[in-house]
């Protein structure tokens, strides 16, 4: 991921001038972060920067967009959430617990299996929000309802994918990795909000499709490094245990 398990932020500190200026940057933000908060204080401050990120994007919608749109975003959010929890207890959880009795072959080839779960159930959500747009968008709901269904639908892959890679740096105690990954969420979706909001053209479909849009780039910082990464946060797609992998989940 964004440290191999040679380069732990858990390294003396002797051996940070053994790393390249991108990981010695990340080694210096780490050093800074855990110092004084530890590995808990961390996680805390992480579900702290997406509470409070989630809340001042509802306030930007309220305030730019008006109190109907505040209810569609409120609407398509409760959809997200139930998403969330889906993917959680249906892949993230089980590979927290699971992926602590595998050797590390077994658990490379578990993490991609739970990859592809996660993308899979965020396409067939995908596809159940889009076909309700659809009728909505018929004239069946509030007006503007079906575009946000459909935004909503674009990111919904993107998003349990993102959330897959947060709940595996969990459960691999790299929680420096999760709050990367959030900080970098949080900065695209409150940036790009920000300046929509000084335009004067905020709507709720422009949210989400710049939330998923948000996902992106930690998207490719957690998941692209892992295919060369070391130890448990190395992945690959192995057809012949997929299918044992899904049972074993679901």
């Amino acid at each position: 991921m964004l440290f191999t398990s040679a380069q732990t932020p858990d390294t003396p500190d002797d051996e940070a001038p053994s790393l390249s200026w991108q990981q010695q940057l990340r080694w210096r933000m780490w050093r800074f972060l855990a110092g004084p908060l530890g590995k808990s204080g961390v996680s805390m401050a992480d579900q702290a920067l997406v509470s409070a990120g989630r809340l001042l994007v509802s306030i930007v919608v309220a305030r730019a967009a008006g109190a109907d749109a505040r209810g569609l975003y409120a609407l398509a959010f409760t959809i997200l959430l139930l998403a969330e929890a889906l993917a959680e207890t249906l892949v993230a959880l089980p590979y927290t617990v699971y992926s602590q009795r595998l050797g590390a072959k077994a658990r490379r080839s578990y993490l991609g299996s739970a990859l592809v779960q996660a993308g899979g159930l965020g396409l067939g959500m995908a596809v159940l929000v889009a076909v309700g747009g659809a009728v909505a968008w018929m004239g069946f709901g509030e007006a503007g309802l079906g575009g946000v269904l459909f935004a909503l639908a674009g990111m919904l892959p993107l998003r349990l994918v993102m959330d897959l890679g947060r709940r595996v740096a969990f459960a691999h105690h790299r929680v420096h990795t999760a709050l990367v990954m959030d900080v970098l969420l949080m900065g695209v979706l409150l940036g790009g909000l920000g300046v929509l909001a000084a335009t004067g053209n905020v709507t709720v479909w422009d949210v989400y499709a710049l939330y998923g849009a948000a996902c992106l780039l930690p998207l490719w910082l957690a998941f692209r490094p892992l295919q060369r990464g070391d130890g448990g946060f190395r992945w690959r797609v192995a057809p012949a245990t997929a299918r044992d992998d899904l049972r074993r989940n679901w």
